[in-house]
């Protein structure tokens, strides 16, 4: 996720730079979302922590916090992406 948030902030960046009245086409698809699911120690511990155990005594919580960690990082990244579209004059 982190890598393409980069990449897209580069390119936002570099399209103003060379040519800021021009209109810009960025397609994005974040893979943070599919397996396998990937996101930082800290987020997945944030999520790991809400989740109980279940009712039989068995665990999900691992799958669901690995999920929800992903998502939200995935959230953070465009929500990063609209700030720097902001910041350029770039979002309407």
């Amino acid at each position: 996720t982190d890598v393409f948030e980069q990449r897209a902030e580069q390119i936002l960046a570099n399209h103003m730079a060379a040519t800021p009245n021009a209109p810009l086409f960025l397609y994005l698809a974040h893979h943070a979302p599919h397996s396998p699911h990937e996101s930082s120690n800290a987020t997945y511990q944030y999520y790991h922590d809400k989740f109980l155990k279940d009712k039989d005594g068995t665990t999900g919580r691992e799958q669901r916090s690995s999920f929800a960690a992903c998502v939200s990082e995935l959230d953070d990244s465009m929500r990063s992406l609209v700030q720097k579209m902001e910041d350029l004059g770039m979002y309407e």
